[in-house]
Protein backbone atom coordinates (compact mmCIF):
# COMPACT_ATOMS: atom_id res chain seq x y z
CA UNK A 1 0.00 0.00 0.00
CA UNK A 2 1.25 3.48 -0.88
CA UNK A 3 1.92 5.49 2.26
CA UNK A 4 1.18 9.20 2.73
CA UNK A 5 4.08 11.03 4.36
CA UNK A 6 3.43 14.51 5.79
CA UNK A 7 6.41 16.90 6.03
CA UNK A 8 5.97 20.01 8.22
CA UNK A 9 7.92 23.18 7.55
CA UNK A 10 10.37 25.35 9.46
CA UNK A 11 9.53 25.66 13.18
CA UNK A 12 6.64 23.21 12.73
CA UNK A 13 5.89 19.76 14.14
CA UNK A 14 3.33 16.99 13.66
CA UNK A 15 0.67 19.39 14.93
CA UNK A 16 0.71 21.19 11.58
CA UNK A 17 -0.91 18.21 9.83
CA UNK A 18 -2.74 16.58 12.73
CA UNK A 19 -6.20 17.43 11.37
CA UNK A 20 -5.42 16.16 7.87
CA UNK A 21 -4.03 12.88 9.23
CA UNK A 22 -7.00 12.33 11.51
CA UNK A 23 -9.49 13.06 8.73
CA UNK A 24 -8.13 11.10 5.80
CA UNK A 25 -11.18 9.86 3.91
CA UNK A 26 -10.15 6.27 3.38
CA UNK A 27 -7.99 3.55 4.80
CA UNK A 28 -4.72 5.24 3.85
CA UNK A 29 -1.55 4.56 5.78
CA UNK A 30 0.12 7.79 6.89
CA UNK A 31 2.89 9.20 9.02
CA UNK A 32 4.27 12.65 9.75
CA UNK A 33 8.04 13.14 9.74
CA UNK A 34 9.39 16.32 11.32
CA UNK A 35 12.41 17.45 9.35
CA UNK A 36 15.61 16.18 11.03
CA UNK A 37 18.64 18.30 11.81
CA UNK A 38 20.90 18.91 8.81
CA UNK A 39 22.72 21.77 7.13
CA UNK A 40 21.75 20.84 3.55
CA UNK A 41 18.48 19.80 1.98
CA UNK A 42 20.29 16.78 0.53
CA UNK A 43 21.27 15.60 4.01
CA UNK A 44 17.83 16.24 5.49
CA UNK A 45 16.02 14.43 2.69
CA UNK A 46 18.45 11.51 2.81
CA UNK A 47 17.64 10.98 6.48
CA UNK A 48 13.91 11.22 5.75
CA UNK A 49 14.22 8.43 3.19
CA UNK A 50 15.79 6.21 5.84
CA UNK A 51 12.46 6.23 7.70
CA UNK A 52 10.38 5.28 4.66
CA UNK A 53 9.89 2.01 2.85
CA UNK A 54 8.15 1.43 -0.46
CA UNK A 55 6.43 4.08 -2.55
CA UNK A 56 4.99 7.26 -1.02
CA UNK A 57 2.78 10.25 -1.55
CA UNK A 58 4.58 13.28 -0.10
CA UNK A 59 2.63 16.17 1.45
CA UNK A 60 4.88 19.09 2.41
CA UNK A 61 4.29 22.65 3.55
CA UNK A 62 6.90 25.39 3.07
CA UNK A 63 10.30 23.86 3.92
CA UNK A 64 8.53 20.50 4.00
CA UNK A 65 7.58 21.07 0.37
CA UNK A 66 11.20 21.89 -0.46
CA UNK A 67 12.26 18.65 1.27
CA UNK A 68 9.73 16.78 -0.88
CA UNK A 69 11.30 18.29 -4.00
CA UNK A 70 14.74 17.11 -2.92
CA UNK A 71 13.34 13.68 -2.05
CA UNK A 72 11.93 13.48 -5.55
CA UNK A 73 15.29 14.47 -7.00
CA UNK A 74 16.94 11.65 -5.05
CA UNK A 75 14.38 8.88 -5.68
CA UNK A 76 11.75 9.85 -8.29
CA UNK A 77 10.84 6.19 -8.82
CA UNK A 78 9.61 5.89 -5.22
CA UNK A 79 7.17 8.80 -5.31
CA UNK A 80 3.62 8.22 -6.56
CA UNK A 81 2.32 11.74 -6.00
CA UNK A 82 3.07 15.02 -4.23
CA UNK A 83 1.14 17.79 -2.53
CA UNK A 84 2.88 21.16 -2.18
CA UNK A 85 1.44 23.64 0.29
CA UNK A 86 2.64 27.25 0.56
CA UNK A 87 6.14 26.62 -0.73
CA UNK A 88 8.82 27.81 -3.16
CA UNK A 89 10.88 25.78 -5.63
CA UNK A 90 13.49 28.45 -6.32
CA UNK A 91 16.80 28.96 -4.52
CA UNK A 92 16.99 31.59 -1.81
CA UNK A 93 18.05 35.20 -2.22
CA UNK A 94 20.71 36.50 0.16
CA UNK A 95 18.46 39.09 1.80
CA UNK A 96 15.99 36.43 2.93
CA UNK A 97 18.78 34.33 4.42
CA UNK A 98 20.11 37.36 6.29
CA UNK A 99 16.71 38.05 7.84
CA UNK A 100 16.32 34.41 8.91
CA UNK A 101 19.72 34.44 10.60
CA UNK A 102 18.55 37.48 12.58
CA UNK A 103 15.57 35.45 13.76
CA UNK A 104 17.91 32.66 14.86
CA UNK A 105 19.88 35.17 16.95
CA UNK A 106 16.70 36.50 18.51
CA UNK A 107 15.54 32.95 19.28
CA UNK A 108 18.79 32.40 21.18
CA UNK A 109 17.85 35.29 23.48
CA UNK A 110 14.11 34.82 24.01
CA UNK A 111 13.41 31.28 22.79
CA UNK A 112 11.97 29.97 19.49
CA UNK A 113 8.37 30.16 20.69
CA UNK A 114 8.45 33.77 21.81
CA UNK A 115 10.43 34.77 18.72
CA UNK A 116 7.78 33.17 16.51
CA UNK A 117 4.96 35.08 18.20
CA UNK A 118 6.77 38.42 18.18
CA UNK A 119 8.29 38.34 14.71
CA UNK A 120 6.87 35.57 12.54
CA UNK A 121 3.17 35.30 13.39
CA UNK A 122 2.08 38.23 11.12
CA UNK A 123 3.79 36.44 8.21
CA UNK A 124 2.49 32.98 9.08
CA UNK A 125 -1.26 33.51 9.29
CA UNK A 126 -4.01 35.72 7.91
CA UNK A 127 -4.30 39.08 9.77
CA UNK A 128 -7.69 38.05 11.15
CA UNK A 129 -6.06 35.16 13.06
CA UNK A 130 -3.03 36.73 14.72
CA UNK A 131 -5.02 37.10 17.93
CA UNK A 132 -6.59 33.63 17.85
CA UNK A 133 -5.40 31.87 21.03
CA UNK A 134 -5.53 28.43 19.40
CA UNK A 135 -3.32 29.60 16.54
CA UNK A 136 -0.97 31.46 18.85
CA UNK A 137 -0.60 28.48 21.17
CA UNK A 138 0.03 26.14 18.23
CA UNK A 139 2.72 28.40 16.74
CA UNK A 140 4.41 28.81 20.13
CA UNK A 141 4.26 25.14 21.09
CA UNK A 142 5.52 23.92 17.72
CA UNK A 143 8.47 26.31 17.76
CA UNK A 144 9.45 25.37 21.31
CA UNK A 145 9.31 21.65 20.54
CA UNK A 146 11.21 22.20 17.29
CA UNK A 147 14.03 23.86 19.19
CA UNK A 148 16.89 26.26 18.62
CA UNK A 149 19.45 23.77 17.31
CA UNK A 150 17.13 22.55 14.57
CA UNK A 151 16.21 26.12 13.66
CA UNK A 152 19.88 26.99 13.33
CA UNK A 153 20.71 24.03 11.08
CA UNK A 154 17.61 24.48 8.93
CA UNK A 155 18.35 28.18 8.41
CA UNK A 156 21.64 27.06 6.89
CA UNK A 157 19.97 24.37 4.77
CA UNK A 158 17.46 26.84 3.34
CA UNK A 159 20.14 29.38 2.51
CA UNK A 160 22.17 26.76 0.63
CA UNK A 161 19.34 25.05 -1.23
CA UNK A 162 19.31 24.63 -4.98
CA UNK A 163 16.73 25.84 -7.46
CA UNK A 164 14.34 22.92 -7.99
CA UNK A 165 12.67 24.27 -11.12
CA UNK A 166 14.60 21.82 -13.30
CA UNK A 167 13.73 18.93 -11.01
CA UNK A 168 10.02 19.76 -11.09
CA UNK A 169 10.14 19.97 -14.87
CA UNK A 170 10.73 16.21 -14.94
CA UNK A 171 7.86 15.30 -12.59
CA UNK A 172 5.27 13.06 -14.22
CA UNK A 173 3.24 11.97 -11.19
CA UNK A 174 0.05 13.74 -10.02
CA UNK A 175 0.71 16.91 -8.03
CA UNK A 176 -1.65 19.10 -6.00
CA UNK A 177 -0.64 22.68 -5.17
CA UNK A 178 -2.48 24.44 -2.32
CA UNK A 179 -1.73 27.91 -0.97
CA UNK A 180 -3.29 30.72 0.99
CA UNK A 181 -4.34 33.73 -1.08
CA UNK A 182 -2.77 36.04 1.50
CA UNK A 183 0.45 34.05 2.01
CA UNK A 184 3.12 36.72 2.57
CA UNK A 185 6.07 34.31 2.59
CA UNK A 186 5.18 32.27 -0.51
CA UNK A 187 2.87 34.39 -2.67
CA UNK A 188 0.68 33.29 -5.55
CA UNK A 189 3.41 33.74 -8.16
CA UNK A 190 5.54 31.03 -6.55
CA UNK A 191 2.74 28.50 -6.93
CA UNK A 192 1.85 29.60 -10.43
CA UNK A 193 5.48 28.94 -11.35
CA UNK A 194 5.36 25.42 -9.91
CA UNK A 195 2.10 24.81 -11.79
CA UNK A 196 3.70 25.73 -15.13
CA UNK A 197 6.52 23.23 -14.55
CA UNK A 198 4.38 20.14 -13.84
CA UNK A 199 1.96 18.87 -16.46
CA UNK A 200 -0.10 16.71 -14.08
CA UNK A 201 -0.72 19.43 -11.52
CA UNK A 202 -3.65 21.37 -10.12
CA UNK A 203 -3.40 24.62 -8.16
CA UNK A 204 -5.92 25.63 -5.49
CA UNK A 205 -5.91 29.06 -3.87
CA UNK A 206 -7.64 29.42 -0.50
CA UNK A 207 -9.25 32.76 0.36
CA UNK A 208 -8.64 34.50 3.70
CA UNK A 209 -5.65 32.31 4.42
CA UNK A 210 -1.96 32.92 5.05
CA UNK A 211 1.12 30.69 5.04
CA UNK A 212 0.09 27.95 7.48
CA UNK A 213 -2.88 26.82 5.40
CA UNK A 214 -3.17 23.33 6.93
CA UNK A 215 -3.55 24.94 10.35
CA UNK A 216 -5.64 27.99 9.45
CA UNK A 217 -8.06 26.32 7.02
CA UNK A 218 -7.60 22.77 8.25
CA UNK A 219 -11.01 21.50 7.17
CA UNK A 220 -10.82 22.98 3.67
CA UNK A 221 -7.28 21.74 3.09
CA UNK A 222 -8.38 18.31 4.27
CA UNK A 223 -11.32 18.31 1.85
CA UNK A 224 -9.11 19.25 -1.10
CA UNK A 225 -6.54 16.61 -0.14
CA UNK A 226 -9.16 13.88 0.18
CA UNK A 227 -10.76 14.80 -3.15
CA UNK A 228 -7.38 14.62 -4.88
CA UNK A 229 -6.49 11.31 -3.23
CA UNK A 230 -9.80 9.74 -4.21
CA UNK A 231 -9.27 10.78 -7.83
CA UNK A 232 -5.69 9.63 -8.31
CA UNK A 233 -5.22 7.04 -5.57
CA UNK A 234 -8.60 5.36 -4.96
CA UNK A 235 -8.61 2.54 -2.44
Amino acid sequence: MTQIVFLPGLLCTELLFSYQQENLAGNYSSKCLVLPDGITMEEISGVLWEGISGSVILVGLSMGGIAAMEMYRQHPDRISGMVFLDTNCRDEVEAVSAERYKLVELAKKIGPGEMSLRKLLPFLVHPSRTGDPLIRNAVYDMAEKYGLNRLRSHAEALSLRRNYSGTLGSVNCPVLIIHGKEDKLCPKEYHQHIKTLISKSRRIEIDNCGHLSSLEKHDLVSTHLNTWLSRYFPL
